[in-house]
Formats: structure tokens, sequence, C-alpha cells
């Protein structure tokens, strides 16, 4: 689950690209591929809905990118009430971070 902010920098070509009027796959195209995830922007679903979501779609792993402290917070209780063995990690820019390395450092580059 990412900001919105976040999300359409993984959609954006030129962002990781570098390469104009490029028909090379987006970023977001490619580590949903590569590492078999699936990113969700955030658009006011309730920590409920992520949930959810996460366990319809069979995932072991909630990562919450560039959003509320508090949004993490709801998530993770729901997960350890319900008691899901789902991993919640929460990762927030740092002041004044570009959103390119906020991305790299969320996948590990």
């Amino acid at each position: 689950m990412t900001s919105p902010s976040t999300h359409q920098a993984l959609q954006d070509v030129h962002t990781f690209n570098g390469q104009a009027g490029s028909e090379a796959p987006t970023l977001l195209e490619r580590i949903q591929k590569a590492l078999n995830i699936t990113v969700i922007q955030y658009s006011n679903q309730t920590p409920k809905e992520i949930v959810n979501r996460a366990v319809s779609l069979n995932k072991n792993s909630i990562v919450l990118a560039g959003v509320s402290q508090d949004l993490y917070n709801n998530v993770s209780s729901i997960v350890k009430k319900e008691n899901l063995g789902i991993i919640v990690s929460y990762f927030a820019p740092k002041s004044g971070e570009d959103v390119k390395f906020f991305i790299k450092r969320v996948l590990g580059l």
C-alpha cells in the first residue's frame, strides 16, 4: 500500500529509466512481476479493507509506504487481534527525502 505520490513515481517510466519515450515497463510493473507482489495505491481504504485485501490475495505480508503511522498502527492491530500471521511493515519518507530514494529504501536497494 503506497501513498499516491509514491505510487505515481512507481508508474512513471522516466523516474527510474530516465529515457524519454521509453517503451520499457514501469518500475511498478517490473517489481510486481519480479517479486510477485501487489502494489496498491492508498485511497482512503479502511484498515480492515487493507487486511481483507491481503487475506483475499493470500499475502503473508503488508508493507505500508508513505502512509500515516495511524494507518500502520490500526492495520497491525487488526492483524494481531485476528491472529492472521501476516507481517506488517511501515516505511515513512525521511524529511526532505526524494521519492526516488524513498522507493529505493523501501525496496532495500
